[in-house]
């Protein structure tokens, strides 16, 4: 609900999301890029959620990129005076065009059994749309990458 909604910096969630991610990054031996403007906003967001995503995000990222030998993640953020905008790509070769329909899907997932439960990218598209923004899969990329904006304001 919007009661748990509230003008937050989004260094704060950069903050939160580098502290859960640095451990994993590190024991996979995945290299963390994190780009974001000089200059922090707010986003009147429900914070946890959108953390919660992020963290969605990456862990996906780095399970689908374990087994590679170049294992590297970019994450960047930038916004104007309207939206936030959050791209995030990994080392992985994109996602294959026949499963792409169905990777929001609620309980898909290409995981090994006992990896994966399926829901994430699906709860993390109902977090985003419930605040008024949307992820998508840019296909167009060499590599696999999400994009993701919000609108900074209500």
């Amino acid at each position: 609900s919007r009661d748990d909604f509230c003008h937050y910096s989004v260094d704060a969630i950069l903050d939160d999301v580098r502290l859960f991610m640095i451990k994993k990054c590190d024991a996979k031996r995945v290299e963390m890029n994190i780009k974001s403007p000089e200059h922090d906003t707010d986003v009147y967001c429900n914070p946890v959620q959108i953390s919660q995503t992020i963290l969605i995000l990456f862990n996906n990222a780095i399970d689908a990129i374990e087994e590679l030998d170049d294992r590297w993640i970019d994450f960047k953020i930038k916004y104007d005076e309207n939206n936030l905008y959050i791209s995030l790509v990994d080392s992985g070769f994109g996602i294959d065009k026949a499963i792409v329909p169905k990777v929001f899907d609620s309980f898909f997932t290409t995981k090994k059994q006992g990896k994966g439960t399926g829901i994430g990218l699906g709860l993390a598209r109902k977090i985003i749309t419930s605040h008024g923004g949307e992820l998508a899969i840019d296909q167009g990329h060499e590599n696999t990458k999400f994009d993701l904006w919000l609108p900074l304001k209500k």
